[in-house]
């Protein structure tokens, strides 16, 4: 398992892997998870796309690379891109 732990160490998890990530801002850590996964799964805080949002910037930037995208809503429905 790879950890892409934030900058902000306030709110970061702190779990062991032997493969940590040096520490980056958020959209930055995560454009990188999205470069190095086959498939990304999302759960917004939302049912509605957001323009400001992490997550959601997360599966537009997926969505770009043509990666295949589950997008699970609050509601527990799954979009499947």
């Amino acid at each position: 398992m790879t950890i892409h732990p934030p900058s902000n160490d306030r709110v970061r998890a702190w779990k062991g892997s032997p493969d940590i990530r040096a520490p980056k801002r958020y959209l930055t850590r995560n454009k990188d998870i999205v470069r190095e996964t086959d498939i990304l799964i999302a759960a917004p805080a939302e049912i509605e796309e957001q323009i400001r949002s992490g997550t959601w910037s997360t599966v537009r930037y997926a969505r770009k690379l043509g990666k295949p995208v589950f997008v699970i809503l609050p509601d527990g429905t799954v979009h499947v891109d």
